[in-house]
């Protein structure tokens, strides 16, 4: 701030000594002006004395002294106050620069070094109070918790055995309220003994393919059936239907004879003749024979081939 005082003191003292300096060439000027006119009077004195013996003359004169002296006073006047006012100007704004750069300075670095003090002693305050408040509180409530949490887990477990007991009898009455299959799509089954395998329980293709053959006889009797010479086919033709192998079913159904099987095995590698269709004896003979020679064939190529692999 002191030498903020000092600039201004300084600057004071200039503008006092360029005022003076105008007024010491305003003076001046107005001094040679008045030089001038008065000159200017003198010399246009004596003509009027030598020349006026007539009346018009000292009229003349005067009329020509006026002119003179309005036209030297407004040179002088223009001259001087362009020149004052150009200097003026600018020896003023050169100082008024000069002096305003340091001032801004020492105003931002006053306005600097005020701002810090007064935000930096209200903020430590108050931030140790709360830190001891929250530490006993909620040490107490935590524990009664870990109790709940613990006495859940029964019911939880006891409620999903209650679901898994629910989801398995749903299963089991939506499999016993599943809609009937035509099981006359088994060779050797006709309309009699569907009815009787599904008055008994057997009315789906899955259930047929899982019961034995002695279970099946069982269930057919209880209906009053006694003759079924294909029984021992069905459950493997109702597993091909229950698989949805349409072409599984259809090899295995030309292999049977009357819903048997025959004396060879079955084989899906061999292309069975349906001897059910044959009529003439001799031709379904040859038939048969031409199957089971096709049938040791295909079993001797495979016994060949995993003995080779052993």
């Amino acid at each position: 701030m002191g030498w903020f005082i000092a600039q201004s003191l300084v600057f004071i003292l200039v503008a006092f000594a360029i005022g003076l300096l105008v007024g010491w060439l305003i003076w001046g000027r107005r001094s040679k002006r008045t030089a001038v006119v008065e000159e200017s009077a003198d010399i246009a004195a004596p003509k009027v004395d030598t020349t006026s013996e007539s009346e018009g003359e000292p009229e003349a004169v005067s009329e020509a002294v006026s002119e003179v002296e309005s036209e030297v006073e407004s040179e002088v006047e223009s001259e001087v106050e362009s020149e004052v006012e150009s200097e003026v100007e600018s020896e003023v704004e050169a100082e008024v620069e000069a002096a305003a750069v340091p001032v801004a300075r020492a105003e931002s670095e006053d306005t600097a070094a005020s701002e810090p003090e007064t935000e930096i002693e209200p903020e430590t305050e108050p931030e140790t109070e709360p830190e001891p408040e929250p530490e006993s509180e909620p040490a107490t409530q935590v524990e009664p918790e870990v109790e709940a949490t613990a006495e859940v887990e029964p019911e939880v477990t006891a409620e999903a055995a209650v679901v898994a007991e629910a989801e398995s009898v749903a299963r089991e009455a939506a499999q016993q309220e599943q809609e009937p299959q035509d099981l006359k799509r088994i060779e050797g089954i006709g309309p009699k003994i569907d009815a009787a395998l599904k008055a008994q329980g057997y009315a789906t293709y899955a259930s047929v393919a899982s019961a034995t053959e002695d279970e099946l006889r069982a269930a057919i009797k209880a209906e009053g059936v006694r003759f079924a010479p294909s029984a021992s086919s069905w459950a493997r033709q109702a597993q091909f239907l229950a698989d949805g192998d349409e072409d599984g079913l259809k090899e295995y159904q030309d292999y049977l004879v009357g819903g048997q099987d025959r004396s060879v095995k079955f084989n899906e590698k061999v292309d069975f003749a349906d001897v059910d269709e044959i009529t003439d004896a001799e031709d379904k003979a040859e038939a048969l024979a031409e199957d089971a020679a096709e049938v040791a064939a295909v079993e001797a190529a495979e016994d060949d081939a995993s003995g080779a692999k052993a």
